[in-house]
């Protein structure tokens, strides 16, 4: 492991880290850079860093460790996954709860990056969903359709619509929340709603009651931003957590965090048209509903 420490100039303050580091350490991309932001390697002024967009400031204290990543290719596996849509530009799948998107520590197999990139090769994601959270996700045949549809998500043109099932009877039909969110600085694991300053990024989610069953309410969801945790964090802000979330509310008798990613509305990467991809209710979600 090496380590680099800077101490960061008039002329760059302001530059986010990641760009800041990029220009220091140039043998290294960019999104190798983040990888190592995300892992907990970067400290500024003695205190870790998770954010990549975090804007330095003159005289920062500015430390890095260079970790290997913890693999150096793809390993592409067999796995079966629910293909719903498929074209010469792009992928939709329906991912299963409890598989992990991409392959990260303490998951280097069984992901779904790892299914994908066996029937095709040189496949990008262009999104991803928590492990326990199931549904829409779309991948890219080609880095073009990717650079198009990432734009799109950064741009939050993407329609996404989720559903969950909360704890309590929510009784206002509609409602949005506008809340910042931050890493929890001592889990990092963990993400809280906070007074918006420095380093928080805005998130703001709307929902629609859809039904009730017993003291839980099924909702329609729409994340207007596409920060980490979002959904659950928000919801579980206002009373009423993600049924089964064993971070933000309890697990108690469900198998999972009952979240779906159900539909996705973009621009399709190639024929320049609108397009529109759902998704069945999940089994779960259907036992919970009709018992």
């Amino acid at each position: 492991m090496e380590e680099r420490t800077f101490r960061v100039e008039k002329e760059n303050s302001g530059k986010r880290v990641d760009t800041y580091l990029k220009e220091k350490i140039p043998e290294y991309s960019r999104s190798f850079i983040q990888y190592l932001i995300s892992e907990g390697n970067l400290k500024i002024n003695e205190k870790i860093i998770f954010e990549k967009d975090y804007h330095v400031k003159e005289n920062d204290s500015i430390t890095i460790k260079i970790v290997p990543p913890p693999y150096k290719e793809i390993k592409k596996e067999k796995i079966d996954v629910p293909i719903i849509y498929e074209d010469s530009s792009i992928v939709a799948v329906d991912k299963p709860p409890f598989m992990v998107v991409h392959p990260a520590c303490g998951n280097y197999s069984g992901t779904l990056l790892q299914a994908l990139s066996y029937k095709y090769p040189g496949i990008y994601l262009v999104h991803r969903l928590d492990k326990e959270t199931s549904g829409l996700i779309i991948a890219c045949k080609n880095k073009k359709a990717q650079v198009f549809l990432q734009k799109q998500f950064k741009e939050r043109t993407v329609k996404k619509v989720y559903l969950a099932i909360v704890k309590g009877k929510m009784f206002n039909e509609t409602g949005r929340i506008e809340a910042p969110l931050q890493r929890n600085p001592l889990d990092r694991k963990k993400f809280d709603v906070v007074p918006y300053k420095e380093n928080s990024r805005m998130a703001i989610t709307e929902y629609k009651v859809l039904d009730y069953i017993g003291n839980y309410t099924l909702l329609e969801v729409y994340p207007k931003t596409g920060r980490t945790h979002q959904i659950r964090v928000h919801l579980s802000h206002i009373g009423f957590p993600v049924a089964g979330d064993p971070i933000y509310g309890k697990r108690e008798f469900f198998p999972r965090t009952m979240l779906h990613s159900y539909k996705l509305e973009f621009i399709h990467p190639e024929t320049k048209e609108k397009i529109s991809l759902s998704t069945d209710i999940p089994e779960d979600f259907k036992e919970f509903i009709e018992k």
